[in-house]
């Protein structure tokens, strides 16, 4: 079996000569515009179903503009924690350590989780890094002297329970347990155990 293409004065179109005995087989051009369409068929394909598996697109404002699989992150402060609503500079200030104290006066006190999801959702949201470049960031700040890393968790309750009782701390849980009353407020007078932050 020989390729067309090998044979002189043959077009750049490739295609398969047949062996003795077998019919010859329809000429098909594999030109540059054929491969370039196959391809953008596939990108599509591979787009439509990342989307349907459920990836949220962080928009601008939102983060870097990168997929974030999973979880959707908010902010939970102590009840101490007074101020309602802030904006994405503001945020970006307190969540980046360069706003050390509340207007009250209070230290600000920043608790992470452990690398996933919803951690990579938290710092793509409120930071505009991803989760790699939070990390790299917090290691500069603390080499450099300008600050001390957050201390991180393993889980959302942990989380919860740490913002709870340290004045002035802020951290995040998913967009679904903030939802869960049995969570945010306490056992016994139902009194909110942390405030849900909201961005203006």
């Amino acid at each position: 079996m020989k390729l067309g293409a090998d044979h002189p004065g043959a077009s750049s179109s490739v295609w398969l000569e047949p062996t003795k005995g077998q019919p010859p087989p329809n000429k098909t051009n594999m030109t540059s515009s054929n491969l370039s369409s196959r391809l953008a068929g596939a990108i599509l394909v591979l787009l439509g179903c990342t989307l349907l598996s459920g990836a949220k697109w962080v928009g601008p404002g939102r983060g870097t503009g990168d997929f974030a699989f999973g979880q959707e992150a908010v902010l939970i402060a102590h009840p101490g924690v007074t101020a309602k609503n802030w904006s994405d500079s503001e945020l970006s200030s307190i969540l980046l350590g360069k706003t050390a104290k509340w207007k009250s006066g209070t230290k600000v006190v920043l608790f992470n989780l452990k690398d996933g999801d919803l951690h990579g959702s938290f710092s793509q949201r409120f930071t505009g890094k991803t989760a790699s470049q939070y990390k790299i960031y917090w290691k500069k700040r603390v080499f450099t002297g300008k600050g001390k890393a957050p201390k991180t968790f393993r889980t959302e309750s942990r989380m919860i329970d740490y913002v709870a009782k340290t004045p002035g701390a802020i951290g995040y849980i998913s967009l679904a347990t903030s939802k869960d009353p049995k969570v945010i407020n306490g056992p016994k007078d139902g009194s909110p155990r942390v405030r849900v932050i909201k961005r203006n």
